[in-house]
């Protein structure tokens, strides 16, 4: 059971997301948006902090390390950096389910559909169009800026139920 699934490896995935943060900086509203882009003028964009990430990663073999006041596990995410994805997929040889949001903005929509063909016909590929990456439903524009907000909120019931009857079928 794949939920929010990507196929892309861990790198360009890291890249979109830095990519995505700017957005949704430049987008926000009010002084909240303002103070963020004040900040992002003075310590730098989301994409070269994402680009010295990854160039530690890669260049380091500590198992965690703190970056930006954050703890980085290291050793999790250079394993991942070095999977493909798409190769992993073509070799499942039982029944997957593909579940992604049409408002996921850390793993591509069209991920689902992309999956679903690399595993052919044991896939069975959803794609609910409001669901976030964090698994609740966003009426809103896609974006990060919500996550708190609803993170208070249960999971989508849609998507239980979805998950729900897939299991049930396959028992």
């Amino acid at each position: 059971m794949l939920l929010a699934p990507f196929v892309e490896r861990l790198e360009p995935m890291l890249r979109h997301q830095a990519v995505e943060a700017e957005k949704a900086v430049s987008e926000m509203k009010g002084v909240g948006g303002w103070l963020n882009r004040l900040l992002l003028s003075i310590i730098g964009p989301p994409r070269k902090h994402q680009d010295r990430l990854i160039a530690r990663l890669k260049s380091g073999t500590e198992t965690s390390f703190r970056y930006l006041g954050k703890r980085i596990e290291a050793k999790s995410l250079r394993e991942l950096m070095a999977i493909d994805p798409a190769e992993i997929y073509a070799q499942v040889r039982v029944p997957m389910l593909v579940l992604g949001g049409g408002k996921d903005v850390q793993c591509l929509p069209r991920d689902v559909a992309r999956i679903a063909a690399i595993a052919g016909p044991i896939a069975t590929p959803v794609l609910i169009d409001d669901l976030t990456h964090i698994l609740r439903r966003d009426e809103g524009p896609a974006g990060f800026e919500a996550y708190s907000k609803l993170l208070k909120q249960p999971v989508d019931a849609e998507l239980r139920r979805i998950v729900a009857e897939w299991v049930a079928a396959r028992l």
